[in-house]
Formats: C-alpha cells, structure tokens, sequence
C-alpha cells in the first residue's frame, strides 16, 4: 500500500457480516450505522474456563471490551492484571495494528482469544508471555 493511498472503512454492516459469519454463536447487533455491539464467549483452548464478553465498536475508534464473567482479578502473587486498560479491560494490539479497514472477525477476536489464553498462562506461571509493552500502572484501579 502506498504512503498516501487513503485507507477504507469497512463499514458496519459489512463488520456484522463478518462476525456474524465467522462467529453464528456470538449476538451481534448494530446500534447506529456507525457502531455496533458484540456479545459472546470465548474459550481459549478445552481446558480453559469460558469468558462472556462485550465489545462495542465505533467506526474510527478502537473497540471496548469488557469481560463480563468471570472477573478478571489479580494472580496469586497480588500483581495486577498486565496488558490492560482502566477497568481490566484487555489491551490486545499495538497502536497502529488495527484500524477500521481491518475486520473484526479476523483480528480483534482472534486477539482477545489470545490475550486470555495468556491471561490464564499468567495465572498459572505468574509471567505474562503475551508480549506487549508495559502499561502505566499508577492511575490503575483493581
């Protein structure tokens, strides 16, 4: 892609489209023609527990996620919860590695999928093997 070549929403529908496809079992619904919401569970692999989680997206802004149950909390070492935003809500890519042209299916699931996977790794080992770069963790609430 060249430097100045413009990059191209997807625009809402065609991001449902895409969840709904790759993901039948996951609730999606547009609640403007700019946004849309997603409720689902993931689990990372057989052995891991289930997560129940909402994102709510908006064209030109990156997506919210909030994982609904269970509570994401602290490892037994009382560290908290690395890679995430206010709120324990999981930071899943570097700035620039999603934008609105990129679907959802196909990046922020995928991600948020991994992310719990080292989440429970984390748990487990007490490192965080996710990679990432460190996040300011003076204003954080846990």
């Amino acid at each position: 892609m060249s430097y100045n070549q413009k990059i191209h929403s997807l625009n809402i529908g065609i991001q449902k489209s895409l969840l709904v496809n790759e993901y039948p079992q996951f609730h999606v619904t547009t609640t403007s023609p700019k946004t849309l919401k997603c409720v689902g569970s993931l689990q990372p692999t057989s052995r891991s527990t289930t997560y129940n989680f909402e994102m709510r997206y908006k064209i030109g802004y990156r997506p919210k996620i909030v994982i609904e149950k269970p509570e994401l909390v602290k490892n037994f070492k009382g560290e908290n919860i690395p890679h995430t935003f206010s709120g324990n809500e999981p930071c899943l890519y570097y700035k620039n590695d999603f934008n609105s042209s990129k679907p959802i299916a196909k990046t922020i699931i995928p991600w948020l999928s991994l992310w719990l996977y080292f989440y429970e790794d984390w748990h487990i080992t007490g490192t965080w093997n996710g990679g990432g770069i460190p996040h300011p963790t003076s204003r954080r609430k846990s």
